[in-house]
């Protein structure tokens, strides 16, 4: 997934003017490359942190909703790996160390937990280089 995309889903506001290669739109493309990729992503965390709700857990936990149909394939949902790559970019970041996601969405629930990140876009990867202040 490409930078705007990701900002499209975040519904964080962008557009052309920000961009790099000023192809004079209304609206942001998908090529869209900010000029200071470190005060544009001061942005995003900024914009990000308004609308994030803290949570009082350290972690994020998995809410399950019970089926009616006693059925288990032992197979684990996808909801199971998405919460594991939360907690897992939580308990990195903890001990000083640098973790990497890969949409804003993944970045919004970490900062329910540490509103206080350093993220870096690393567009070659399309991911995020997230550590602690």
């Amino acid at each position: 997934m490409n930078l705007h995309n990701d900002l499209m889903r975040a519904k964080i506001e962008h557009d052309c003017s920000q961009c790099i290669y000023k192809c004079n739109r209304h609206s942001a493309c998908d090529e869209f490359v900010p000029e200071d990729m470190s005060d544009f992503m001061e942005y995003v965390v900024d914009t990000l942190i308004e609308t994030v709700v803290p949570s009082k857990d350290r972690k994020l936990k998995r809410r399950p909703v019970k089926s009616k149909i006693p059925y288990d394939d032992k197979i684990p949902p996808l909801d199971y790996y998405y919460v594991a790559l939360v907690n897992d970019t939580l308990s990195e970041i903890r001990r000083g160390h640098i973790a990497y996601i890969f949409s804003l969405e993944q970045l919004r629930d970490v900062m329910r937990f540490e509103p206080r990140v350093l993220v870096e876009y690393m567009p070659e990867a399309e991911s995020y280089r997230v550590s602690l202040k």
